[in-house]
């Protein structure tokens, strides 16, 4: 991570909130494929934070803050089933998904990471096409919804709506940018909370 060229002092506030910006969206979406509860994700992956910040450590690099965030969600989510003493009806559920074993566990955070990169490269974009993106894929909008909202023609919500692809097909690697196509055709999941 270009942002993060030395050890990481989690006091250190600019640090913990750019550990923050990056790692937030994705970590909810990870506790969410755990606990099927948006509001209950953020609330886990805020406490996570909370006690981050208050343990004062330091890593020696992202890579490192990453996996202790991962790891400390993943055992709040477990945590938290286990108060709510329903473990048993979610323990059939993620053992008939496989979500429990490590192998699956990684493969959501692998998830969760090529979301984060998705929503960094859309962050990316020029003003006008992450907002035709953001209308069109996270409010649902047709183009001539946003034509009328945004006060322009709906030729040129087209026109931009490409041209914001396109530049994220060039950013992404090739699975990423497939990521990008599932990710944008999902419907059903909630998972727009996690773009705000």
């Amino acid at each position: 991570m270009g942002e993060f060229n030395n050890a990481l002092d989690i006091q250190n506030e600019s640090t913990y909130n750019l550990l923050f910006r990056k790692l937030y969206k994705p970590l909810c979406f990870f506790a969410f494929k755990i606990t099927n509860d948006t509001q209950k994700s953020e609330d886990i992956v805020q406490d996570c934070f909370l006690k981050l910040w208050i343990s004062k450590k330091v890593f020696k690099k992202f890579e490192l803050a990453q996996s202790y965030l991962y790891l400390s969600v993943k055992n709040a989510c477990f945590d938290d089933l286990d108060r709510q003493e329903v473990k048993s009806k979610y323990d059939k559920t993620l053992i008939s998904q496989d979500i429990i074993s490590e192998v699956n566990t990684l493969d959501l955070i692998i998830q969760a990471e090529v979301l984060r990169k998705v929503l960094l490269a859309i962050d990316s974009l020029p003003p006008k096409c992450k907002e035709v993106i953001h209308l069109t894929y996270n409010e649902g909008k047709t183009p001539k919804e946003i034509a009328d909202e945004l006060g322009i023609s709906v030729s040129t919500v087209t026109n931009q709506k490409l041209r914001g692809i396109t530049i994220l097909k060039e950013r992404l690697s090739k699975s990423e940018y497939l990521s990008l196509i599932i990710f944008l055709n999902l419907q059903g999941l909630d998972i727009h909370v996690f773009m705000k």
